[in-house]
């Protein structure tokens, strides 16, 4: 970037692409919201029971997609997760995950 500013040069960003995360739960378990505190401490493994949330009395279990998804390095960027690969199934598709959760 510096070699298009050091030449008086203004770059015009362009948004080309946008992507969304989405984390999900089944309506069951009494838990309609998280906070991104709450997500982080679910996937660094301090959370694992969804009655610390205020849900239920059963534990939480995880599902993400492939690494080659390029979600995992978001998501642990993002919300500050540490390991996420520890006790997490990974998935090959979004429908799996949903059949999953279900």
């Amino acid at each position: 970037m510096s070699a298009i500013t050091d030449k008086n040069n203004k770059p015009n960003p362009i948004i080309f692409s946008v992507d969304a995360l989405a984390i999900i739960t089944d309506y069951k378990v009494g838990l309609d919201s998280l906070s991104p505190n709450q997500i982080t401490n679910i996937f660094n493994g301090t959370i694992k029971n969804r009655k610390e949330l205020g849900g239920d009395k059963t534990p939480i279990r995880l599902f993400e997609r492939y690494q080659s998804s390029g979600k995992p390095n978001y998501f642990s960027s993002k919300f500050l997760v540490k390991d996420s690969s520890s006790g997490i199934k990974a998935c090959s598709s979004n429908a799996e995950i949903l059949d999953l959760v279900t």
